[in-house]
């Protein structure tokens, strides 16, 4: 296979999967950054990995950063609110009860430490 057939290949494989995608051309670099931050976090939650306050903290700002983007609920581009909003939306909350879902581990185990420090008294 020639370098030409694998770049042909690889370009028909992007444009069929952003045919399929319910995102504006305008609102993909968002989805992507959502998307991206959704799959880290559910890493992070499959594998049961404990973060302390301090790791959280670029994954918060990340988060933060995408949500600012929003004007009044909707991510909107020059003034318009382009079509794909439910998606990035979903994506959204994904992120944040995959966050929580760190913090909350992040708790339990300072909880567990504190009743251990208990028992040895």
């Amino acid at each position: 296979m020639t370098w030409i057939t694998c770049y042909r290949l690889v370009h028909h494989l992007q444009q069929k999967s952003e045919e399929t995608l319910p995102i504006h051309q305008s609102l993909i670099q968002i989805y992507n950054q959502l998307y991206t931050l959704k799959s880290c976090l559910s890493e992070l939650n499959k594998w049961k990995v404990v973060l302390t306050e301090r790791e959280l903290i670029p994954y918060q700002m990340k988060l933060a950063k995408l949500d600012n983007k929003r004007v009044d609920g909707k991510f909107e581009v020059n003034g318009t609110i382009p079509e794909g909003q439910g998606e990035l939306h979903g994506l959204l909350n994904e992120c944040y009860e995959g966050l929580n879902q760190l913090k909350l581990r992040f708790i339990e185990k300072l909880e567990h430490e504190e009743e251990d420090d208990d028992d040895d008294f």
